[in-house]
């Protein structure tokens, strides 16, 4: 990304720094942009972020502590300090690293994607850098906070902090994907037959999966309240246990072996998706294959969901997390979509913005702030049990990784998991597991949300400087 960011780049940034604390008129007209150190001794008693027009290159990436700045302007070895003027100095150009990690700018550089038109974790910088799981844009804004906080006491200013979750230390979000309700079926069946002929790979072992097969068999036609696929009631009397309210996204049946097996017009899913919204949850779609490069596509899927379900759905999460930047968000765009939870990773936990808030995506190709926001998921149970192979321990100490951070940042845990993962042949263990996430989720003093109430609350947020003028110094 090479050049200056421009003023809408700037104000990008400082609409998300809003939601940490009140950045006011008063404040607001203290910052100075300067594109040169040399620049900044002509102003007195200001708040100085330093510019640059470099690239980014990874040799030249500087570290204070763990946390990487991506486009470093000084060799000091601290984040900002105060010169003779009276002015606060920020030593590098965070507002630029920020604005590179928050945009998703990577995905227009660096995509190659791959059979689902997914951007790689592999090809990410948050892949080569190692910090997928810490959340480096919240690190940023908060010493840009400690700063402007210590620069309004020596300047007599008002410094007021935003307490998003009340008297919790942070926000979480249980999310379920409904991709599949039923277990046994003649799909299943002729898959086990496939395994046991050696024409698929299986990830049970052989006599698992011989068993499996003539379970199916025997058990196909038994009534869906018995298969093990068929887990709401089981997952809600969990979340009830604890007050939780979770987001459900239903996927709508397209394509043979690519979509939902089950269909919106069936009795028995219209009666569940009714009995979740009067318990209090929030139901999503869940965009189909084809969706994320496909606008008549995503407008027949919102559509399926509207009439044979009757939700009007805030949010959507693709399926298998196709996701293409910024493709996918102006389709949303055009259907009137207030939030995605799509944008993260596969194959790895963790926050592919490095962003643990809800934010506004940017069209980079059309240099605005879009109208819709993301709500960015971090930990999805397939990413953690298949792609980065972890059993139940190993998942559970990724939960408390990210439920640190989360917390550390007053940031926001956004959790997926599907009601057709509990399978404690493969996961031995796993229903336990859920339910000490649960435990661990408590205990750390979270606040039970969904996003369509978060995003209220963002929505509320008052912007006090819109209307006046960015000082930004020429080059």
């Amino acid at each position: 990304m090479l050049g200056y960011l421009n003023k809408n780049q700037i104000d990008y940034i400082l609409l998300h720094l809003n939601h940490h604390f009140e950045l006011h008129r008063e404040i607001y007209e203290s910052i100075v942009f300067c594109h040169a150190k040399e620049e900044s001794n002509q102003y007195e008693n200001k708040i100085i972020f330093l510019l640059t027009s470099a690239e980014i290159r990874l040799k030249q990436i500087k570290y204070i502590g763990p946390i990487p700045i991506l486009y470093p302007i000084t060799s000091k070895k601290k984040w900002y300090y105060f010169d003779d003027n009276g002015n606060l100095i920020f030593s590098d150009d965070l507002i630029k690293s920020a604005f590179y990690l928050l945009s998703g700018a990577q995905e227009l550089e660096l995509f190659t994607p791959d059979t689902f038109h997914r951007f790689p974790y592999k090809s990410s910088l948050q892949y080569r850098l190692n910090i997928a799981d810490t959340p480096v844009v919240n690190e940023y804004f908060e010493v840009i906070r400690r700063g402007i906080k210590t620069f309004c006491e020596k300047q007599h200013l008002n410094f007021r902090d935003r307490r998003l979750w009340g008297n919790h230390q942070f926000g979480a979000l249980m999310t379920h994907d409904v991709d599949r309700v039923n277990r046994w079926t003649i799909h299943e069946t002729k898959l086990r037959i496939k395994q046991i002929l050696g024409f698929k790979s299986s990830p049970y072992s052989r006599k698992q999966t011989f068993r499996l097969l003539l379970e199916s068999i025997l058990r196909i036609f038994q009534h869906y309240e018995n298969d093990p696929y068929w887990t709401f009631d089981w997952i809600k009397s969990i979340e009830q246990e604890y007050g939780v309210n979770s987001t459900w996204y239903f996927l709508p049946q397209r394509e043979l072996h690519a979509d939902a097996y089950y269909s919106f017009t069936e009795e028995r899913i219209k009666n569940l998706v009714d009995y979740l919204s009067s318990q209090g949850d929030e139901v999503g779609l869940h965009a189909t294959y084809a969706s994320p490069v496909n606008y008549e596509v995503m407008k027949q899927d919102l559509e399926a969901i509207t009439t044979q379900l009757n939700v009007s759905p805030l949010g959507i999460r693709q399926h298998r997390l196709s996701f293409v930047y910024p493709t996918t968000l102006q389709i949303y765009e055009r259907l009137n979509i207030t939030y995605d939870t799509s944008w993260s990773f596969a194959e790895h936990v963790g926050w592919r913005n490095s962003y643990c808030l809800p934010f506004k995506p940017y069209d980079l190709e059309n240099d605005r702030i879009m109208d819709l926001w993301e709500v960015p998921l971090c930990l999805m149970d397939k990413t953690a049990f298949e792609y980065q192979d972890n059993g139940s321990k190993g998942v559970y100490s990724l939960a408390v990784n990210l439920v640190d951070q989360a917390k550390m940042y007053h940031g926001m845990l956004v959790l997926l998991w599907h009601n057709h993962y509990f399978d404690e042949i493969r996961f031995p263990g796993i229903k336990n597991l859920y339910k000490e996430i649960f435990n661990l989720i408590e205990k750390s003093d979270a606040k039970w949300i969904t996003p369509g109430k978060i995003l209220q609350e963002f929505e509320s947020i008052p912007l006090n400087f819109s209307n006046t003028v960015l000082n930004i110094s020429a080059e």
